[in-house]
C-alpha cells in the first residue's frame, strides 16, 4: 500500500496491480485502518478506492466488524459504506448514533437514521436511541424528530 503512493510513476503503477490483485475481502478487512491511514497520503486515493469497491460487495455481518474498530477513521468509512449500501436498518443506525464515542459517526448514522424513508412507526425505533444518547447533538437530533412527527410533548 505505501508503495502505492510511491512518487516514482512505474514503482506506484506496479504497486497499484499488486494490490488490486492480491486484496479480498478478508484481506480489506483486515488491511482497513492501513489503507486508510496511508490513503490520506499524496497520491493515497486509490488504496481507498480499492478498499470501498471491495467492501461495497461486504455483507452487513462482513463490515460490522468495522464498526467497532477502534480506529475512529475506520468506523466512518464503514458506516459510510453501510449508508450507502443500505446494509443498516435506521433503528441500527440510531444505536450505532448513541453508542459511538465518535461524533462524525455519530452525525452520520443519526443523520442516516432521521432521513431513511419509511413512515411514522419507524421513529418508534428510532427515536428512543437518540433521546437516550450521551451527546447532547444526538438528544438534540431526536427532539428534531419529535417535532416532525408532530409529537412536541
Amino acid at each position: 500500500m505505501i508503495r502505492c503512493t510511491d512518487w516514482v510513476g512505474p514503482v506506484r503503477e506496479h504497486a497499484r496491480q499488486l494490490l488490486r490483485q492480491a486484496l479480498n475481502m478478508d484481506s480489506a478487512l483486515n488491511l482497513a485502518p492501513i489503507i486508510l491511514r496511508v490513503g490520506r497520503r499524496d497520491r493515497g486515493t486509490f488504496g481507498i478506492d480499492v478498499l470501498g469497491q471491495i467492501l461495497r460487495q461486504a455483507s452487513h455481518g462482513q463490515l460490522a466488524v468495522l464498526f467497532t474498530d477502534p480506529d475512529r477513521i475506520v468506523r466512518r468509512f464503514a458506516y459510510r459504506l453501510a449508508i450507502e449500501g443500505q446494509l443498516l436498518r435506521p433503528a441500527e443506525l440510531a444505536r450505532a448514533a448513541a453508542r459511538d464515542q465518535d461524533t462524525v459517526a455519530q452525525d452520520l448514522c443519526a443523520t442516516a437514521a432521521l432521513t431513511a424513508p419509511g413512515d411514522q412507526d419507524a421513529y418508534q425505533c428510532v427515536l428512543p436511541p437518540l433521546l437516550s444518547a450521551r451527546n447532547p447533538r444526538i438528544r438534540s437530533a431526536g427532539v428534531t424528530a419529535l417535532r416532525r412527527v408532530g409529537r412536541l410533548k
